[in-house]
């Protein structure tokens, strides 16, 4: 499940309808200044997204396991904060007192090194010869929206220069490697 971003120490306004909105987040220390929220663009016109009942999300497997982990718990706490417009200090205090290894971004790295700790295009290319259209549509759909979430991911962690970055360079290594 996606939904807006959530980084420690923001809070969220409401819009109108009563739906969270990342444009209206903001940040707020001490001194009462405010900063800006992060900016993602859809791609899409304002007036042609369609707001969903929270009831009405559908998750991908496992999302909810995830959720529910002990591990992501300080995590939704802070969401919690953030929904009921409560400070959201304590939250992102308790996530800032974690150590790396027991962090979200920890998580989504370690897995992606897991994934791709063995990583060898001779039996992707077998697999690739071998499936069948269905097999090959259910991967596709596995994966389609993967290289947009690590861009998110990256962008979020280190900023859009650096991802832009590490994904041009990375484009372009693969373009050599098949090209060899």
């Amino acid at each position: 499940m996606t939904a807006h971003p959530v980084q420690p120490g923001f809070s969220t306004t409401q819009i109108p309808s009563g739906v969270p909105s990342a444009k209206k987040m903001r940040m707020e220390n001490g001194s009462g200044s405010i900063y800006p929220a992060p900016r993602y663009h859809t791609g899409m016109d304002p007036d042609e997204i369609k707001y969903v009942s929270p009831k009405d999300l559908k998750s991908e497997e496992g999302a909810e396991e995830i959720l529910d982990s002990e591990a992501m718990q300080p995590y939704m706490n802070l969401v919690l904060a953030m929904m009921q417009q409560r400070d959201t200090g304590p939250a992102t205090a308790e996530i800032a007192a974690l150590p790396v290894e027991k962090r979200y971004v920890w998580r989504v790295a370690s897995a992606l090194q897991w994934a791709f700790a063995d990583m060898d295009s001779l039996p992707v290319e077998v697999d690739r010869q071998t499936l069948s259209q269905e097999d090959r549509r259910r991967l596709l759909e596995m994966v389609r929206h993967r290289p947009l979430q690590f861009c998110l991911f990256l962008s979020t962690l280190f900023g859009q220069k650096a991802m832009e970055v590490l994904m041009l360079s990375a484009i372009k290594t693969s373009r050599d490697v098949t090209s060899a």
